[in-house]
């Protein structure tokens, strides 16, 4: 005995068009790195700034490598909002919170002084260099008598 499906072909080929294109999107914001997240707020804070990509990836590592695990967790997720909604709407989900200013000013902060960004005339008018992490003092106005 044969029975047929309640479905007609045009149903079936819509409903698997949307399948695959949830699908695609699925694995797109899934592959989201926990770089993306740095990359989103450095282009909203630093806006004409021009920051490699290899920039953003050095400093993502120098970060996690004193971090947990878990924090690479949040980042991940972080990361992927981002790319669902875009960091206006992470930054403002996250409301008042005190925690996520406090992290977002830290490592703001870290990346300015990571860079080269102080010591451009015009930071707008050429790629930042990423330097590395502060060893000790990661002021770039510092001056040190020398002994």
């Amino acid at each position: 005995m044969t029975t047929h499906l309640p479905l007609s072909r045009r149903q079936i080929l819509v409903g698997g068009l949307i399948a695959g294109v949830l699908a695609t999107g699925g694995v797109y914001v899934s592959s989201a790195d926990v770089s993306g997240y740095f990359k989103a707020m450095l282009a909203h804070d630093l806006p004409g700034v021009k920051i490699s990509d290899t920039a953003v990836h050095a400093f993502t590592e120098d970060c996690m490598k004193v971090r947990p695990e878990s924090f690479a967790l949040k980042l991940k997720a972080l990361s992927m909002a981002c790319r669902i909604a875009g960091y206006d709407v992470v930054k403002t989900a996250t409301g008042d919170s005190w925690e996520y200013e406090k992290t977002h000013r830290f490592f703001l902060t870290l990346f300015l002084i990571s860079t080269d960004f102080f010591e451009l005339p015009d930071p707008r008018a050429r790629e930042l260099n990423y330097v590395g992490a502060p060893i000790a003092c990661g002021n770039p106005f510092a001056q040190f008598e020398h002994a």
